[in-house]
């Protein structure tokens, strides 16, 4: 394989790697999780279930939307809207 193409397939997999990474965070920063379940912080969706995968990857799933709809711009900010 061309040494190019090892870093930029290098470069690609640091890229996702780093924006799963602050994903994660903004994800945390927006939810409460308990022994049941996961929960929005400002009450928009819930999902509890005994099938841990399935509660995290519904969770997600909702936040996203909300998310990429800026629903949680000033959670984030502490109020004044950009992220």
């Amino acid at each position: 394989m061309p040494a190019d193409s090892r870093q930029t397939r290098d470069h690609l997999r640091m890229h996702r790697t780093a924006s799963t990474i602050v994903a994660d965070s903004i994800f945390e920063r927006c939810i409460i999780r308990d022994k049941g379940g996961i929960t929005c912080k400002l009450g928009l969706w819930a999902v509890h279930s005994k099938d841990r995968k399935m509660v995290e990857t519904n969770a997600r799933h909702y936040w996203l939307q909300y998310y990429e709809d800026g629903e949680y711009n000033r959670l984030l900010t502490g109020g004044n809207g950009d992220i």
